[in-house]
């Protein structure tokens, strides 16, 4: 479903089904232009009007419990990727942990996934995406964006990188296994095994990213060899 304008693709979703309004059969929710864009734990997102992808993937009941919600924060990102690698080539595509997407130094994409239980299961998942394709300039205080049209130096069909992310992100959910899903992300890993700056409630140090526990949880290991777990927001990266 097609909309000119939002506040958020994810929040006009969540509401729409919280209300019974969602329409029967739709997937996605895609828009030229947020209001109110919206990143992880309360952070904005700019897009200029009508230059990037705006858009939020709903999952009806997926095949994933509960503890094991990660598997999302796996599956899109690589989806992601992959189709973006598709249609434009090659380009060295990483995922920082745990969702966003990443050119160098450089974010690409960031990824909001917000999940509706019940009953013990995971009852919606929506999936959501800004993922930079055509803009050139930012004026918010985002430190380090970046477009499909910087790095190739092209713009991009966004209906075109749409569908094939959706068709991706389909193909990865029909058939997946924990074992060869968490190869193929740590293959895409931003910085693994590469000693880097980090920062944590104890300040700053250098260390590697060795691993993904079975939380989702980051693994560092540090110059001492001591290894050091964290969950969302517990450590910053220092880019």
């Amino acid at each position: 479903m097609y909309i000119s304008e939002t506040y958020s693709t994810n929040s006009l979703m969540k509401a729409l089904l919280a209300n019974g309004e969602w329409p029967e059969g739709e997937e996605i929710l895609y828009t030229d232009y947020q209001t109110a864009g919206r990143g992880q734990v309360g952070n904005t997102w700019e897009s200029e009007e009508g230059k990037n992808i705006l858009l939020s993937v709903l999952l009806r009941r997926p095949s994933i419990k509960i503890e094991e919600q990660f598997v999302l924060s796996e599956v899109f990102p690589l989806a992601v990727v992959e189709a973006v690698e598709s249609i434009v080539g090659e380009i060295g595509l990483r995922i920082k942990w745990p969702n966003d997407i990443y050119y160098g130094n450089n974010k690409l994409a960031g990824i909001l996934i917000e999940n509706t239980l019940s009953e013990g299961q995971i009852e919606n998942a929506i999936l959501g995406i800004g993922l930079d394709v055509n803009q050139t300039e930012w004026h918010s205080d985002a430190p380090n964006p970046i477009s499909l049209r910087q790095i190739t130096g092209r713009e991009w069909d966004r209906q075109t990188l749409i569908d094939a992310i959706v068709s991706r992100l389909k193909k990865r959910l029909e058939k997946w296994n924990r074992e060869d899903l968490k190869q193929a992300y740590m293959l895409r890993l931003f910085r693994r095994d590469e000693y880097a700056n980090y920062a944590d409630s104890n300040g700053m140090f250098k260390a590697a990213i060795r691993d993904i526990d079975e939380f989702g949880q980051l693994v560092l290991e540090d110059e001492k060899g001591i290894r050091r777990t964290y969950g969302f927001k517990e450590i910053k990266y220092i880019l």
